[in-house]
């Protein structure tokens, strides 16, 4: 046999090598019945693996005893086990074990009871390894601890899947621990008590075995992580009470251990799974925090409960609860939770003997979660106030939201943030174990950039002042305080938030700023970044549109660099057409018309090409196509060059992987028509309605609007007159209802078209038609 050797070999073919005759097939099959079960024969069970000395051995304790022997339990499940795995899973025929040839040796014989057994091999390199001692087992027994060696390996990994595997193994080694319970259920008769716990404890999971489990599901991130682990968590609970009702009889065999039971570990891992905030919508993350609040309540009862340490709540478990509560960050009630949290934390402290040895004490990442939480609540705030300022405060904000007075501005909440920030600094003069640092103070800026907008003008000159700060400390050598790209994009959102005309020179300052920092020190955490450089281009926005340009420009040079980790994404290249489209029309002069729609298509179609091209980050959107169409219609100036361009875009935009929505159709007619309202156009309009009408209708995407702006448009005493727009508003819709296939993609019933929409409203007459 290839892989892992002679000694390994098929039992019907050691039978048959060694046996030589029928009748001792026969007989082998009959005393190694037990191994297969009851009631089933050697072949319906398939191969089962075991050594020629054992095979040997066996036979002549046959010959001389004459009895009939138990399968040994250190083959019996490993065997089943392997057939089932490598014929199942793996898929590897029964004769054939090649895929262990390259093991090495050592691993095989290797303690696995060492800390450092099989440090730094892979996930899969260890199941590898206890596959093949399942398979190849002499020198070592197998025990509980060989299965965590994978268990732990899977769920340190991080790798997708990790978590699957990790339980997938724990379900094995239960179902063996299961087996063999069953099997000396059977016959420990003549055996003492103390020797079948001594077996029993050996292949029992251990409570780092399920703790590993629910680590795993933490590191997944994926949406049934909680439930998964919640499973685990409650079930090492459930254990803990069997092994308790069964502790008042020894001489019955638990089906669990008595030292099987939740530890700190099991706790805190289930807590982080809470915390974590991917993937999951806003109604579960709360429910997820008062589940979390809910535990910890829970491990604070079972210490209080018990005379041991084996469920203590430390620094972890209230940090993992405050973070649950941090991911609400639509939630104004979430500061009082934090805090009501943080002072828990600071009473454990200070009613411990030893304070600053105490389990719970609030550390640097407490508070700075508190601070967070003031910065959400300021940031909503400073929203509702913004809405209600303009008329825009909803009817249900108004009757379930805050009072009138709740309304703030938000710099009342970031005060108090700030105030967390120089207590942090009064505890480490003070030798606390608390260090304010640079996400602390990022923490800050950011909530600054929250409330910045046009009614908080004062909040980007307050975000400068915070960073000065931390420059200052940067300079005295406190490398605890340092900004970084975070630091410096903050206050440039603050700038761009406001939407002032000097936003966007104070924000390329501080660009300036980063890159004379990063070539002075080199330091790569405050090299400017696409983010900072599309905060400097929200900034400038449609005031200057051209140095909007220039900066997209910039980016792609750096691209190019071979030197620059740089890629312009799909934001960058959103905020140029952006700025182009809302300039277009501000110049006022007739021969500036469309040339603003140029640059905005011109830019659509880089992106376009860098999509093609599968670069990473760039992609169109629906909007963007839209937002050239809808410009065209609105503009001011427009020629025959706009009406090509629009063309083109309505042309990649059916090329394209969106769907064309029935405005696309109704502000191309809108553009066509202005454009081609001279007498010469008549022909070309003529052709070029009826081709988009024909189109529309077959597409199902008729709308109102279409119709009214076919026929209620501006009309001229020439060319496109009254006359003309009701000849062929009467020619396709002149007949009602119309058929229902002409409309049948409009989702929105109040979209329709009506008979109504097709009677003209406006008489009025136009002065003078565009022409070339």
């Amino acid at each position: 046999q290839s892989g892992v050797g002679e000694r390994v070999v098929d039992i019907m073919s050691a039978n048959c090598c060694r046996a030589r005759s029928f009748n001792r097939a026969r007989s082998f099959s009959s005393i190694y019945r037990p191994v297969i079960g009851s009631q089933r024969t050697l072949s319906s069970a398939g191969p089962v693996l075991l050594s020629l000395t054992e095979f040997t051995n066996d036979c002549e304790k046959r010959k001389r005893k004459r009895d009939v022997l138990r399968f040994p339990f250190e083959v019996q499940q490993p065997s089943l086990f392997c057939q089932r795995f490598f014929t199942e899973k793996v898929k590897i025929p029964h004769r054939n074990f090649s895929v262990f040839k390259n093991l090495s040796s050592t691993l095989v014989a290797g303690d696995w009871h060492s800390p450092s057994f099989m440090e730094g091999e892979s996930a899969e390199a260890k199941e590898q390894w206890l596959s093949s001692l399942i398979l190849n087992r002499e020198d070592h027994e197998l025990d509980s601890a060989a299965y965590f060696v994978v268990i732990d390996g899977w769920a340190q990994s991080g790798a997708n899947g990790a978590a699957q595997k990790a339980e997938e193994w724990l379900v094995t080694l239960e179902r063996h621990h299961n087996d063999f319970l069953h099997s000396q259920n059977v016959g420990t008769a003549g055996n003492s008590v103390s020797n079948s716990r001594a077996h029993n404890s050996r292949l029992e999971p251990t409570i780092d075995c399920y703790n590993s489990v629910i680590f795993a599901w933490a590191r997944s991130g994926e949406s049934i992580a909680v439930i998964r682990a919640e499973r685990w968590l409650n079930k090492v609970k459930q254990a803990m009470v069997d092994a308790q009702s069964t502790k008042a009889n020894l001489h019955d065999f638990p089906t669990s251990s008595v030292m099987l039971g939740p530890n700190t570990q099991s706790y805190n891992f289930f807590l982080d799974c809470l915390s974590k905030g991917c993937s999951k919508t806003q109604v579960e993350l709360r429910l997820n925090a008062v589940k979390a609040d809910e535990t910890l309540r829970e491990m604070i009862e079972a210490r209080q409960n018990s005379h041991g340490d084996r469920v203590v709540p430390d620094t972890n478990s209230f940090n993992f609860v405050l973070r649950a509560w941090t991911r609400c960050r639509n939630d104004v009630s979430i500061v009082s939770k934090v805090m009501d949290v943080l002072r828990e934390m600071e009473l454990y402290q200070r009613s411990s003997q030893k304070p600053n040895q105490s389990a719970v004490k609030p550390n640097t990442l407490s508070y700075s979660l508190a601070m967070d939480a003031w910065a959400v609540v300021a940031g909503l705030k400073a929203q509702r106030n913004l809405r209600m300022k303009k008329g825009h405060v909803t009817r249900s904000e108004s009757v379930d939201g805050p009072k009138e007075h709740d309304f703030s501005n938000g710099h009342d909440e970031i005060k108090k943030a700030e105030a967390i920030l120089e207590y942090m600094h009064a505890l480490q003069e003070a030798g606390a174990d608390v260090v304010p640092n640079t996400i602390s103070y990022n923490i800050i800026l950011g909530g600054y950039a929250r409330i910045s907008n046009e009614i908080n003008s004062d909040s980007p000159l307050r975000a400068e002042r915070l960073l000065r700060r931390m420059m200052d400390f940067q300079n005295e050598e406190n490398s605890c305080i340092a900004p970084d790209q975070r630091s410096y994009s903050h206050v440039i959102r603050c700038w761009a938030k406001i939407k002032r005309q000097n936003s966007g020179e104070r924000g390329e300052w501080w660009l300036r700023k980063m890159w004379q920092e990063f070539h002075d020190s080199g330091n790569e955490d405050i090299r400017p970044n696409v983010d900072v450089y599309n905060a400097v281009m929200s900034g400038y926005g449609t005031y200057d549109a051209a140095k909007v340009d220039e900066l997209l420009a910039e980016m792609i040079d750096l691209e190019q660099s071979d030197s620059s980790p740089f890629r312009p994404n799909t934001e960058s290249y959103s905020i140029a057409m952006r700025s182009w489209l809302q300039s277009e029309g501000k110049n006022g002069s007739h021969d500036a018309g469309g040339r603003n729609i140029f640059n905005a298509f011109k830019r659509l179609k880089d992106l376009i090409e860098r999509e093609e091209s599968g670069v990473p980050g760039s992609s169109t959107s629906k909007e963007m196509y839209c937002g050239i169409l809808k410009a065209a219609a609105k503009a001011a100036e427009i020629n025959e060059n706009t009406l090509d361009i629009v063309v083109e875009t309505y042309e990649k935009f059916q090329a394209s992987r969106h769907t064309v929505d029935e405005n696309a159709y109704t502000w191309l007619l809108q553009t066509g028509l202005r454009v081609m309202s001279a007498p010469h156009y008549d022909r070309r309009r003529i052709k070029f309605i009826r081709t988009l009408t024909r189109a529309c209708c077959e597409n199902g995407l008729i709308s109102k609007s279409f119709v009214a702006a076919l026929a209620n448009s501006p009309t001229w005493k020439e060319g496109w007159t009254i006359e003309a727009s009701d000849c062929l508003t009467k020619e396709y819709f002149g007949h009602w209802p119309l058929p229902l296939s002409w409309s049948r993609n409009i989702r929105n019933k109040s979209l329709l078209p009506r008979e109504i929409d097709a009677k003209r409203r406006h008489f009025r007459i136009e002065e003078i038609a565009y022409r070339p």
